[in-house]
């Protein structure tokens, strides 16, 4: 989504919705968009609570983004699951 200043950004209303279950749950979110044009993986504050927006390469040969997707899950979990 183009926001005001002509930069690309994710729909606020997802990264919204995404942060307010975080806080609800007391858990770390993961976010996942297609990629676009850039990488994205990024991860911010709510209240304490980690909010991670990841963009996922789903033209990769062999699907390689996806195993990347899921080394980011193993690490959120084990995060978690430490704290």
């Amino acid at each position: 989504v183009r926001n005001p200043y002509g930069g690309w950004s994710f729909d606020n209303h997802h990264v919204y919705q995404i942060a307010f279950y975080a806080l609800s749950l007391g858990c770390s979110a993961l976010l996942v968009y297609p990629k676009e044009a850039r990488d994205v993986d990024t991860v911010f504050d709510v209240k304490g609570v980690p909010v991670s927006l990841f963009a996922v390469d789903l033209k990769d040969p062999g699907l390689a983004g996806l195993e990347t997707l899921v080394k980011k899950v193993e690490t959120l979990v084990s995060t978690s699951m430490a704290a």
